[in-house]
C-alpha cells in the first residue's frame, strides 16, 4: 500500500465512495469513543487514514499511551481528528472529505531487542477497522462506542518462530529475511476477543494480530502472541529485494512444536 501526505490530498477530487456521509458541513471531525484498553504491555494507538488505496501520513499521527504493564487505563473522551494544532485541523477538514476507510492500530510501546521472550512484542500489534460514522454530535462525526479493547498476551502458546538457512547452515547475519503477518481467520474462538462496553456487551469490532520481524544474528526470529488461524504472510530477502507471498494452507502459521524454516538459496525459500 502507497502513502501519501495530507498537501498531496488536499486538492484531489471528493472521493465517491467516501467513508463520510453526505453533508453540507464543511468542517466535521471525527470521534471514535474508546473507553479504554485491556493489555499486558505498555502501548500505544497508531492511526491509519485511507483514501482509496492509499495511506494517508498524519503529522503526529500516533495518539499518546494509555496503557501500562497490564493495567487499564481510560482516555477521557476516546480518539480524535483532527488533533490540536490548527493547520493540521484545516487539513483534515478537507481530507473528511475524502476518506473512504479508518483503521486503528495497537502497537507495543516497547521496541524490544531480539531473544524469545515477550521483548520481541515491539514488533507487532492488533488492528481493527472503523467503517460507520454516522453520529452527529458537539459539531463532529462520531463513530459508534468502540468501548474497551482486549488485546491478547505474549506467550509460549501463542508464539510463531523458526529459522533461516543458506546451503544447510543458519545465517549469520541479522536482517537476512524479512517476515510479515496479518491474521485474516483465528482458528479459535478462544483467541478472538471482540471489544466491549463497560457492561460486557460486545461491539462488533475485533482487533486483529499483526506482526513484522527479521531474523536475528543466529538465523532466528520469533514472535508472540500470533494466534493460530489463516495469515496472510510475506517473506522478503532484505539483500536482493525478492518478495514470496504464502497462499492458501501455506498461510497456517506453524507454532513452537513446529518452526518454520526459510531458505535464502532456495525458490520460494524452499516452501
Amino acid at each position: 500500500m502507497s502513502s501519501v501526505s495530507l498537501e498531496e490530498l488536499v486538492n484531489e477530487p471528493d472521493a465517491p465512495n467516501r467513508l463520510l456521509p453526505n453533508t453540507t458541513d464543511p468542517t466535521p471531525w471525527l470521534g471514535i469513543p474508546l473507553t479504554g484498553v485491556i493489555g499486558s504491555f505498555e502501548w500505544h494507538v497508531g492511526l491509519d487514514l485511507l483514501v482509496g488505496q492509499k495511506s494517508v501520513v498524519l503529522p503526529g499521527g500516533y495518539a499518546q499511551v494509555y496503557g501500562n504493564n497490564g493495567g487499564f487505563k481510560r482516555p477521557v473522551h476516546g480518539i480524535f481528528i483532527p488533533d490540536s494544532d490548527p493547520e493540521t485541523n484545516r487539513r483534515l477538514r478537507i481530507l473528511a472529505r475524502k476518506v473512504t476507510a479508518v483503521a486503528l492500530e495497537f502497537y507495543s510501546d516497547d521496541a524490544g531487542s531480539g531473544g524469545s521472550g515477550p521483548q520481541e512484542r515491539g514488533a507487532g500489534g492488533a488492528r481493527f477497522g472503523v467503517d460507520v460514522f454516522n453520529n452527529f454530535s458537539n459539531g463532529g462525526l462520531y463513530s459508534p462506542p468502540v468501548g474497551i479493547v482486549r488485546l491478547l498476551s505474549p506467550s509460549l502458546d501463542l508464539r510463531v518462530q523458526g529459522w533461516v538457512l543458506e546451503n544447510g547452515a543458519k545465517v549469520t547475519r541479522a536482517g537476512a529475511i524479512q517476515v510479515e503477518a496479518f491474521l485474516e481467520e483465528f482458528a479459535s474462538s478462544s483467541d478472538a476477543l471482540p471489544t466491549i462496553l463497560p457492561d460486557g456487551t460486545a461491539t462488533g469490532y475485533l482487533p486483529r494480530p499483526f506482526f513484522s520481524v527479521q531474523n536475528n544474528s543466529d538465523g532466528y526470529f520469533g514472535f508472540s502472541p500470533a494466534p493460530p488461524g489463516l495469515w496472510h504472510v510475506y517473506v522478503t530477502n532484505r539483500a536482493t529485494g525478492y518478495k514470496y507471498e504464502f497462499t492458501g494452507a501455506e498461510r497456517l502459521l506453524a507454532l513452537k512444536d513446529h518452526p518454520w524454516e526459510f531458505h535464502l538459496d532456495k525458490p520460494q525459500f524452499g516452501h
